[in-house]
């Protein structure tokens, strides 16, 4: 009834109470993720020289990586007489070797203000073989630079490659980085 005070419970050993409640929060476990291999060196060489009005346009990519034995590989495209691109030619390179390349980093430095712009407009925006907006990551761009683009080959999941700036890792020309790790 309304003026009478609760009964008063029996106090019960902090023991007993621990044991009664079921955590809601466990520990977290320490993943450590594997150390990732599937990283490739990619750059574009790029002149005004005797072009329209003096443009930047790209004549050759290189690409290097190392396969799954740890081979070093290297390719070179260039421009051709036939009007073959040296863009066109790695990204058809890429398409080629998507199996390979299935979950691979493709680094460039000051590549998302250099590199990725002329890759964007030299043929990988328009290539149909290329989702550049996969379901789970939108590319990352800050103060108009590319920091990440990730791609599907040919609208399949498993076969994904992101285009990263190596420059907002490893600050610096890379004459000094070399140098400095002394390779």
């Amino acid at each position: 009834d309304i003026g009478e005070e609760p009964p008063e419970a029996e106090p019960q050993k902090s023991k007993e109470l621990i044991s009664e409640c079921t955590p809601i929060v466990k520990k977290p476990q320490r993943l450590i993720k594997p150390f990732n291999t599937k990283i490739a060196a990619y750059d574009l060489e790029c002149t005004g020289n005797g072009t329209v009005d003096n443009v930047h346009e790209c004549y050759a990519v290189g690409i290097a990586w190392s396969d799954e034995q740890g081979n070093h590989q290297y390719e070179s495209f260039w421009n051709d007489e036939t009007g073959g691109t040296a863009i066109h030619q790695f990204l058809n390179f890429i398409v080629d070797m998507k199996e390979e390349f299935a979950g691979y980093t493709f680094y460039a430095h000051n590549g998302g203000k250099y590199d990725m712009t002329f890759l964007l407009r030299g043929g990988l925006l328009d290539d149909d073989r290329f989702l550049l907006t996969p379901k789970r990551s939108q590319p990352i761009e800050q103060n108009g630079c590319y920091l990440k683009v990730k791609a599907q080959i040919e609208d399949d999941d498993k076969h994904t490659i992101s285009f990263h700036d190596s420059i907002r890792l490893l600050d610096g020309p890379l004459e000094k980085l070399c140098k400095e790790f002394k390779v």
